[in-house]
C-alpha cells in the first residue's frame, strides 16, 4: 500500500495521500486530514471553503453537487470543478485534465 505523493500547482504538494484507490475509509480520512489544516497557499479561502462544503466535511456530513455549491459559495462552476478535480488527483486518483472531463466533473 504506501504513500502516494500527488503533487499539484493548485493544491500545494505538500499533501501526500493515504487513499488506495477504491477504499473509501482512507480517502474519508484524507479528506478530513486535508480539511483540517488551513488551505494550502495556492487555494484561496472562499475556494477552500466551499471544497470544504462539497465534500461534506464538517456540520453537514453529505455531499453536495458542484452546481449547487458554485451557486452558494458564489463561485464559477468552472473553478470549483478544476479545484474539485485537483483535490480527486491529490487523493491518489488518475483524473483526465481535458476540457471534455472538467465539463462533465462540473455535471456531478
Amino acid at each position: 500500500m504506501g504513500t502516494n505523493p500527488v503533487g499539484d500547482a493548485t493544491l500545494g504538494t505538500e499533501y501526500e495521500s493515504t487513499c488506495p484507490p477504491g477504499d473509501a475509509t482512507f480517502c474519508t480520512n484524507d479528506l478530513h486530514q486535508f480539511f483540517s489544516g488551513n488551505p494550502p497557499r495556492e487555494l484561496s479561502d472562499k475556494l477552500f471553503l466551499a471544497l470544504k462544503d462539497r465534500w461534506g466535511v464538517g456540520s453537514r456530513g453529505s455531499t453536495s453537487r458542484l452546481t449547487k455549491i458554485a451557486e452558494t459559495h458564489n463561485l464559477s462552476l468552472d473553478a470549483i470543478a478544476l479545484a474539485d478535480m485537483d483535490l480527486v488527483r491529490r487523493l491518489g486518483f488518475n483524473v483526465p485534465g481535458t476540457t471534455t472531463a472538467r465539463n462533465d466533473w462540473a455535471r456531478s
